[in-house]
This record gives structure tokens, C-alpha cells and sequence, in this order.
């Protein structure tokens, strides 16, 4: 209708008039501000888009494949090509970077200078960041990612690997992530580690007494019902980090598979919790949580690295998860027959809240079935 448009337009209206009022041009004789609006130019305070050349951008997709192509084949020529014509996008960060990987990995560092100066900061891949480094033998990204018990690019590994042979990484954080990479199957990365540490897997020290540790923390051998009985004939030869590493393993498994008893059976026997890697550490206090074991829950929380306390659950973090006190009262609200039947699953890691309707409660209340007037049946 007339009246709401003109409604939404009397804004607008007025903004103009005031805009042509406040104009320190002279307006000509019989003329009125409201008389410029009409010539008024409205897209000059909107900015635009610099225009692309015509079809670039499609030139540039018919060209992306065959320069992935290249830069697998080591064709450094047609890498380049495909980057001095595509410009500044997405494409060419990404043909950039695996360039960049294929000339760190074949230790062309002359040419990676020139290259990786040109790759903005923010869009440098972990693996060419650490292909910087080893070309300029600065370890100190290598100190953090030892720490790391996972698979890492190829060009990270080969990083700690150079690092570990100059003897510049912390021996404890190094076989903590050999035995970390023996439990995930990547053994070809443990033992490439274990042998620029100096102590192989066949040599009889320390390397092989690591790999031993293989017939209970493998992906298969964790799983055994016997695995806890062999981890602890092994014991006596093993020192603490290695026995706690191994329970840690043996009591993930268990709290994944919610066999909770001897999840926290087994993590009850790790000395040294720094041992328990980021997973680990967060299933144990799951296991706890689910056994309502608050002080040994709080005592995990405690060991957790910064990252992992914040992370679960939700965005009140591990410290709301442990309630210090749990009164019968706020327990019967937890569980009390009307959230039952609205439909509420609540957690019973609310903190200050427990016991709090939700969201849904609050938005869609059950409606409360009336009684018939003549007291009989109910026929709803």
C-alpha cells in the first residue's frame, strides 16, 4: 500500500534534504534543497569492486590443474609461468605453496628464497614454514611441534628429524612422540626419529626397549584383554615415562570403548600425567566425569594443558564440569519428572546452573493436561 512505502521512505527523504542543506555550494536563484535531490549522485559513497579482466579468472581454473601437474613433475618452469600470469588469488597461493614444498623437499633453496618471499605470511602452509627453517637451521618451531605425538608433513618431519641429529631437542618431549607415532601406526616416522636420536630400534638401547612397547600400545594389541596383564610383566624394565605413556594408551582405549571401571583402573597407574597426550588426558576426565569422581576429576583438570581446559565441554571449559558439591536438592531438579517429560537431556555439567531448564523449556513449555470436570478418567 501507499501509506507503509511512504513510511519507509520519509527516512531517506529527510537524510537527503539535510545532506543538500549542509552542501556548502551556493544554490542558484529559486532553487531549494529539496530540488537537488533528484540529481543527487547515491553511488558515489558506495565503494566498488576493481573490475577483472574479462575471463581471467576462468583462464586462470583452466591452467590450476596442469599447474598442480607440473609442480608434482618438478616442471619448475611451468610452475612459474602459471604463477606470473595468475595474479593474486587463491589458486596461485595454493600452486605457490605445493611449489614451495617440492623445492624445499629437493633442498632447491635458492630458488625457495625467491619463491616464498612472495607468499603473504598468512597463507603459508605449516609444511613451507618448516622448509624455512631448515633452510636456516633455526629450531625453534621445531621445540613445539616434537611435542606433537601425531602425523606431521612430511617437511615438519624432516625438521625434527635435523634437529634431533644436532641434539637440540628436548630428549623427553622426543620419545614421548616416538612412542606417540608407534601407538598411531606410524612406525616408518618412529623410527626414522628413534635413529636421528641415536638409539635405534635394533641397537639394543633405549630404541629398542620403545619398540618393545608396540605389543601393547599398537592399534591391535591395546584391544587384547591380555594387554594390561603384559604391560605389567614389563614393567620392572621400563622407566616411568614409558610405563605411564602405556597405561595412558591402555585407558583411553577403555574410557572410548566406555568401559569406564578400568579406564580409570588403568589411568590410575600413570606417574606422570605430562606423559598423557592432549586425547588421552581429556577421555580420563570423561571417565571420571561419568563415575562422578569430582576430586580426581578436579586433579585432571589441573594437569590439562591450557588448550584442552577451555575446549569441553562447550564454552564454559573442564572447570564447570566438576562440581565440588552436589546438594539433594539440585539433583532433584535434575532429574525431576516435568524436565523428563519436556524433553530435556541435560549434561551434568552445568556449574552454577545445574539442574537449569533449557532453552526448548523455556521456549516450548509442555501444556498440562486438564482433568474432566467430572472427575472421572482422564481421555486425553
Amino acid at each position: 500500500m501507499y501509506l507503509p512505502s511512504m513510511k519507509h521512505s520519509l527516512p531517506l527523504l529527510a537524510a537527503l534534504v539535510l545532506a543538500a542543506c549542509s552542501s556548502t555550494n551556493t544554490l542558484p536563484a529559486g532553487k531549494t534543497p529539496a530540488d537537488n535531490i533528484e540529481t543527487a549522485d547515491l553511488s558515489a559513497s558506495v565503494p566498488t569492486r576493481p573490475a577483472e579482466p574479462e575471463g581471467k579468472t576462468l583462464a586462470d581454473y583452466g591452467g590450476y590443474p596442469s599447474a598442480l601437474d607440473a609442480v608434482k613433475q618438478n616442471n619448475d618452469a611451468a610452475a612459474a609461468a602459471y604463477l606470473e600470469n595468475a595474479g593474486d588469488s587463491a589458486m596461485a597461493e595454493n600452486v605457490r605453496n605445493e611449489w614451495l614444498k617440492s623445492l624445499g623437499a629437493r633442498r632447491q633453496w635458492t630458488l625457495f628464497a625467491q619463491e616464498y618471499a612472495k607468499l603473504k605470511p598468512e597463507g603459508r602452509a605449516q609444511e613451507v614454514e618448516c622448509y624455512a627453517d631448515s633452510s636456516r637451521n633455526d629450531y625453534t618451531r621445531a621445540a613445539e611441534l616434537v611435542k606433537n605425538t601425531g602425523k606431521l608433513p612430511s617437511g615438519c618431519t624432516k625438521l625434527l628429524e635435523q634437529a634431533a641429529a644436532s641434539g637440540l631437542l628436548d630428549g623427553n618431549d622426543a620419545w614421548r612422540r616416538v612412542r606417540g607415532l608407534l601407538a598411531g601406526r606410524q612406525t616408518t616416522d618412529a623410527r626414522n626419529l628413534a635413529a636421528a636420536l641415536g638409539s635405534p630400534f635394533d641397537g639394543g638401547t633405549q630404541g629398542s626397549r620403545e619398540y618393545a612397547l608396540l605389543n601393547v600400545i599398537g592399534k591391535e594389541a591395546r584391544k587384547s584383554p591380555n594387554a594390561a596383564a603384559l604391560l605389567s610383566e614389563m614393567e620392572s624394565g621400563l622407566s616411568p615415562e614409558q610405563r605411564s605413556f602405556a597405561w595412558g594408551v591402555l585407558g583411553h582405549y577403555q574410557s572410548q570403548s566406555l568401559n569406564v571401571p578400568a579406564a580409570l583402573d588403568y589411568y590410575g597407574k600413570v606417574a606422570d600425567r605430562r606423559q598423557l597426550t592432549d586425547d588421552q588426558i581429556e577421555w580420563y576426565a570423561r571417565a571420571a566425569l561419568r563415575a562422578r569422581r569430582w576430586d580426581e576429576l578436579a586433579s585432571v583438570i589441573s594437569h590439562m594443558p591450557e588448550n584442552c581446559k577451555k575446549a569441553r565441554p562447550g564454552s564454559t571449559g573442564w572447570h564447570a564440569a566438576a562440581p565440588q558439591r552436589a546438594t539433594r536438592k539440585k539433583r532433584k531438579n535434575f532429574t525431576n519428572r516435568r524436565q523428563r517429560r519436556a524433553g530435556i537431556f541435560m549434561p551434568y555439567w552445568q556449574g552454577k546452573n545445574w539442574g537449569a531448564k533449557s532453552i526448548r523449556a523455556t521456549m516450548c513449555p509442555m501444556p498440562a493436561k486438564q482433568c474432566p470436570p467430572y472427575g472421572g478418567r482422564r481421555r486425553d
